[in-house]
């Protein structure tokens, strides 16, 4: 398992087996974690979020168009669920952000 700085989870924070973190994550107050969830890229997960068993969030898109390193920002909002297997790529350029 990795795991970010605490100061970056908030209170709260539950998790099911093997979850990976990346270092720029922010995970809010109330947050669950399923099973095997992956969360990488400069992500927010703002509060009372549950996040369901093999969720990836914050990988690089499959676009062609995509530059690595160029890294824009997904926001989760407040009391959203994400169900099995959902995937959320990070977006294209800096300059764009992903809200749920």
């Amino acid at each position: 398992m990795k795991f970010i700085q605490t100061n970056k989870i908030g209170n709260n924070f539950t998790h099911g087996v093997n979850p990976i973190i990346g270092e720029n994550v922010k995970i809010g107050n109330n947050v669950t974690l399923g099973h095997n969830v992956i969360i990488e890229g400069n992500v927010i997960i703002s509060d009372n979020c549950h996040i369901f068993s093999g969720c990836c969030i914050g990988s690089p898109p499959q676009h062609t168009s995509f530059k690595d390193g160029k890294r824009g920002l997904i926001i989760i909002g407040k009391g959203s669920y994400l169900r099995e297997y959902v995937t959320v790529h990070l977006p294209l350029t800096e300059s764009c952000q992903h809200r749920s």
